[in-house]
C-alpha cells in the first residue's frame, strides 16, 4: 500500500520550522474595522467637553460639516439629533421648534476637518454652536484632535491629542 502512496505524489513535504518572528502590525492597517471610529472619537469628546452640555443636537444637513454616519450614531445615542439645514427660512423653523419644546441646552456640531495621514493617525477638528436658548449663538471652543490606532488585541482608536484649534 504505501507503493501506491508514494506512486500518487509520494510522501507529504516537511516544512521547516521558521524562528523568524512576524512583523508588527501596521499601524495604518490595524484599526480598519475598529470602531468608534477617529470621527466619532473626537466628536464624543467634544460634546463631553462642551460647557454648558448639550442636552440635543443638530448636524449641519446636506454641507461639508456634516457628521459623518459614525459619528451621528455616536451623537444620536447621547440625546435627539436634528437636521440644521442652510435655508434661513428652514433654521428660523426648527429653531422655533427646538425652543418650543422645552429649556434643552442644543449644540450644532460641525466636523471641520477629518484627515487620514495614512499612518495609523487622524487628525480630526470639531467645532459647535449654541442653538435657541440662553446660550443661542454661542460658539463653542473648536478643538483640534489627533486620534491614533493603538496595536492590541484588538487594536482600537484613541484620541492622543487635543487642543484648541488654533493652538490655543
Amino acid at each position: 500500500m504505501s507503493a501506491a502512496l508514494l506512486a500518487c505524489g509520494g510522501a507529504p513535504e516537511r516544512q521547516e520550522a521558521s524562528n523568524e518572528e512576524p512583523p508588527p502590525p501596521d499601524p495604518a492597517t490595524a484599526c480598519l474595522s475598529a470602531t468608534p471610529t477617529p470621527v466619532a472619537l473626537a466628536v464624543t469628546d467634544f460634546i463631553g467637553a462642551a460647557d454648558p452640555k448639550p442636552e440635543r443636537f443638530l448636524t449641519a444637513a446636506t454641507t461639508d460639516s456634516a457628521l459623518p454616519q459614525a459619528a451621528e450614531s455616536v451623537v444620536s445615542r447621547k440625546g435627539p439629533l436634528f437636521f440644521w439645514l442652510p435655508d434661513p427660512a428652514m433654521q428660523a423653523q426648527m429653531r422655533a421648534k427646538l425652543e418650543g419644546d422645552g429649556a434643552w441646552t442644543n449644540m450644532l456640531v460641525v466636523v471641520r476637518e477629518q484627515t487620514d495621514h495614512g499612518d495609523g493617525t487622524w487628525t480630526v477638528r470639531v467645532g459647535g454652536r449654541y442653538i435657541g436658548g440662553p446660550s443661542h449663538g454661542t460658539e463653542s471652543p473648536e478643538k483640534a484632535y489627533t486620534v491614533s490606532c493603538i496595536i492590541g488585541d484588538p487594536s482600537a482608536w484613541k484620541v492622543t491629542d487635543a487642543t484648541l484649534a488654533g493652538g490655543a
